[in-house]
């Protein structure tokens, strides 16, 4: 009796559990891009836009697949919802691997919006964040004719997938997040312009812990790049006699070292080694001294670096991780990272560089 009272309950509480909750591919709009901008209305402030992938049946190369749905609401998630409301069929996120900011918005405050983008479970945190300048929607209205598919354009412009560019700088929606809370770190973001029917990456924005504090050129974006990580290939020009000569870098590394002997007069020591060949010239060098190149070279280029270091130290923000290195160099609890904030200030910088001419091409 005690057995059949059981097996009725269970039958009951099957009756009440919900049928299949998968929707078919058919039935879901794929979001591959999300923007956030500061709207002009104080009542809804963001402004979201969605770029959502259309459903097709072959490739075809400078056709339009993707439909943009934009929405002012007073938070993230509102906008969202009533994007979601204007469709027929359930937005699905597991596609998206673009995520930008807009210039007006980063320059305010990126707390808001970069805390629903990490917490919302849907999103990747390994897709790709960018600034877009003048706006993030701009950027992801621009249809470019080489895209082959829905945002093939905008995702081959990060990373090793498709060319790589010099200026080509990368950032990841876990590492912005983790430059954001970890102590002597300060995060970055490439910075994508609207061009005719292109998107130009050419330029970084460096943060505080809160929001931009500087965009950086071209050149400068460069040299940040380099001592940010190894960069890819790259051109730079000097001068022998009066030829000018372009040279590509092949290989970049460089280190870091911190001395606090004196604390009145803390050193961050910069080395660099770079090895390069001579792409570009009217005139043969091959039997020419390279010694004399190459210190004329390093005379030209040191006080690029200099110069770019004091930039980031007067701004006070630190994307290149010093902060960190002396915390991981000088450790005392908390008490590092109250050192470091009275070091920085004053601390001065030493490049030394090293380069080394490896050829001149095919022709001598």
């Amino acid at each position: 009796m005690i057995r059949a009272i059981i097996a009725l309950g269970i039958c009951s509480l099957l009756l009440l559990i919900a049928g299949c909750a998968f929707k078919d591919i058919d039935n879901r709009s794929f979001v591959f891009a999300i923007g956030i901008d500061k709207s002009n209305k104080e009542d809804m402030p963001y402004r979201v836009t969605l770029k959502v992938a259309l459903p097709i049946q072959k490739i075809d190369p400078g056709k339009d697949n993707t439909q943009i749905f934009s929405q002012d609401s007073e938070t993230i998630s509102g906008a969202v919802r009533l994007i979601a409301a204007k469709l027929d069929k359930e937005l699905d996120f597991g596609q998206t691997k673009i995520y930008m900011l807009g210039e007006g918005l980063a320059y305010e405050s990126i707390k808001e919006s970069l805390d629903w983008l990490s917490r919302k479970r849907d999103f990747q945190m390994e897709g790709y964040l960018a600034l877009g300048r003048p706006s993030a929607e701009s950027v992801l209205k621009l249809k470019p004719k080489s895209e082959r598919y829905p945002g093939n354009a905008l995702i081959l412009s990060f990373g090793e997938s498709g060319s790589q560019k010099a200026l080509g700088l990368t950032e990841y929606l876990f590492d912005f997040y983790r430059r954001t809370t970890e102590l002597g770190m300060d995060p970055y973001l490439p910075v994508i312009e609207v061009g005719s029917e292109v998107y130009i990456m050419n330029k970084a924005a460096l943060l505080d812990k809160e929001k931009v504090k500087l965009i950086l050129n071209p050149d400068e974006s460069l040299l940040f790049m380099e001592l940010l990580e190894n960069a890819p290939p790259y051109n730079f020009r000097s001068k022998m006699g009066d030829t000018p000569i372009e040279i590509v870098a092949q290989k970049f590394k460089r280190h870091y070292s911190i001395e606090t002997n004196n604390q009145k007069a803390p050193v961050i020591h910069v080395k660099i080694k770079i090895k390069g060949i001579t792409e570009e010239t009217s005139m043969p060098i091959y039997n020419d001294n390279w010694s004399q190149l190459e210190r004329q070279i390093e005379e030209e280029e040191i006080p690029k670096y200099n110069k770019l270091l004091i930039k980031l130290q007067k701004n006070n923000i630190d994307p290149l991780g010093f902060g960190l290195l002396y915390r991981a160099t000088h450790y005392k609890r908390t008490q590092d990272w109250e050192d470091w904030q009275s070091i920085y200030p004053n601390v001065k910088f030493e490049v030394d560089m090293k380069f080394s001419l490896r050829g001149t091409g095919l022709i001598k």
